[in-house]
């Protein structure tokens, strides 16, 4: 899909600038004052789109379109702030989808489904930390907008970059599992009956080091989440075991599997870890 803005939008997010309210959607939220369009453009059919949006004293309007149609028009005005949702049929064959905002109007994100088949929700959120969602997003906020996506499985995989500064031991690492506990606690509350899995950080080299040793912060880490995943009754996938544990890195580095900080995966490398998870889901 892709997508088009016009106007003065200010874009928020967890791990960039984060609204004084701490009111931000999965993916961040996007807030204009005036005038306002965005365009998306759809690469498959759509049946519906659902718009998440803050409803807030003086809030102005926003108005959906397809294909130049009116869909409906959607007020944001309230007696407080509070996340709504307003979902609309979009009708076949619609090429392009506006979203037009005028007055005060902050967007939480819309989902957009076709009329069968699985959904997936990919927030993919660079530079992310389990410290961010604890600091920037209220839980509450962030409990109401994972209840309303109602997800039979929500999966969370995040201390690549904390991994950079923590130590193996101490109160940086304590903090991560405190926090990372509280986190999967929020999803477990959104949703009581739904599946919650944790996927473990990679195995990393400290690249900034001429020897480039293994990360001791990482196993660490690992067991951190893993007993937070337990206590908050979560699944737990061991990637750093999976992909060879200590120093197994430098392996995926040399087969191409990793980009050259010896964290993040290459393409092929994310391809392989996509399949043993489907492989272990689907058993």
């Amino acid at each position: 899909m892709s997508r088009w803005l016009g106007g003065s939008w200010q874009i928020h997010g967890v791990s960039t600038t984060v609204p004084g309210d701490h009111l931000l959607g999965l993916g961040g939220s996007a807030e204009i004052e005036g005038d306002g369009v965005i365009r998306l453009t759809p690469k498959s059919p759509v049946a519906s789109i659902d718009v998440h949006y803050l409803e807030q004293p003086r809030g102005g309007e926003l108005v959906v379109l397809a294909d130049g149609t009116v869909l409906g028009t959607v007020t944001t005005n309230g007696d407080a702030k509070r996340a709504e949702f307003a979902q609309l049929t979009v009708p076949d064959g619609a090429k392009k989808l506006e979203l037009r905002a005028t007055g005060r109007v902050r967007l939480f994100g819309a989902t957009l489904e076709a009329q069968k088949g699985v959904v997936v929700d990919n927030l993919g959120i660079v530079n992310a930390t389990a410290k961010q969602f604890d600091h920037n997003v209220l839980p509450e906020h962030l409990k109401t907008e994972l209840a309303h996506r109602a997800t039979d499985l929500v999966i969370v995989m995040l201390g690549t970059n904390e991994a950079e500064w923590l130590t193996a031991k101490g109160a940086g690492m304590a903090e991560h599992e405190q926090v990372f506990g509280e986190l999967l606690a929020t999803i477990r509350a959104a949703n009581p009956d739904s599946s919650c899995l944790v996927v473990s950080p990679l195995d990393q080299l400290d690249w900034r080091t001429e020897d480039m040793p293994p990360r001791a912060s990482v196993p660490a880490m690992v067991a951190a989440q893993h007993r937070a995943a337990t206590a908050n009754g979560c699944a737990f996938w061991n990637v750093y075991e999976w992909m060879g544990g200590k120093g197994a890195s430098r392996t995926w580095q040399q087969r191409g599997w990793l980009v050259k900080d010896y964290q993040h995966p290459t393409l092929q490398g994310g391809e392989r870890l996509a399949e043993a998870l489907y492989s272990a889901l689907a058993k």
